[in-house]
């Protein structure tokens, strides 16, 4: 059972309200289950008011990214001259506490490296743990702006 596999989400699976499971606490129990499960990814930075990414809506957006878009652009006429064929780069503005995106993406492709951007100085400190936390720092690159 699911639930039962992640100590943090124990304490929810007795309750049986609903709004007990809408709690930002509960929120960031699951993505790190569903993280951890999935993608064999942590989350162990993440402040509770900031915006917690539900994993399944990133998900979806990530696959459309690598199997439709890169395949679509690297094909075009501009790109087939001028692209590195081995490597590709993505840019992800506002990346926010968790870094979800360069996560997802650079678990999922090999061949990609992420340029990331925050503004707020709380979310790139969470951001930079996340990314080490994962072994990603030589492929997510995070800029304070």
């Amino acid at each position: 059972d699911f639930q039962r596999e992640w100590k943090a989400l124990k304490k929810y699976s007795s309750q049986k309200s609903m709004s007990s499971k809408s709690t930002p606490s509960f929120q960031l129990a699951l993505t790190r289950a569903l993280l951890d499960f999935h993608f064999n990814l942590s989350l162990p930075s993440m402040p509770l008011d900031r915006l917690c990414p539900p994993v399944p809506n990133r998900w979806f957006y990530c696959e459309w990214v690598l199997s439709d878009l890169i395949p679509l652009i690297s094909n075009s006429d501009y790109f087939s001259s001028h692209a590195d064929k081995a490597t590709n780069n993505g840019l992800d503005i506002g990346t926010g506490a968790s870094a979800i995106y360069p996560l997802l993406l650079t678990n999922r492709d090999s061949n990609l490296t992420m340029f990331a951007s925050e503004v707020d100085s709380e979310s790139i400190d969470a951001a930079m743990i996340n990314v080490r936390a994962n072994g990603l720092e030589k492929r997510i690159h995070l800029v304070k702006v």
